[in-house]
């Protein structure tokens, strides 16, 4: 989803950039919306990926740390 929102993104700027000024408020009103949606997707993707890296952490010893016991032993 973030991804999609990235290119809607693009859109909207390209359509900005190639806008007369009689157009320029209204593109830039969708970009601005476009962008607030890129955060809105952003957030959504770190809270669905969250739990995956919390739990990955948790689950292996830190590069530090591993690499600490290996010196040990």
């Amino acid at each position: 989803e973030l991804f999609a929102r990235l290119a809607e993104l693009a859109d909207a700027q390209s359509a900005l950039g190639a806008c007369g000024d009689s157009e320029r408020f209204v593109r830039w009103r969708e970009w601005s919306d476009a962008l607030r949606n890129v955060f809105r997707g952003a957030d959504s993707a770190w809270i669905a990926i969250h739990p995956v890296l919390s739990h990955d952490r948790r689950s292996r010893p830190s590069f530090l740390r591993r690499l600490v016991g290996r010196r040990g032993t």
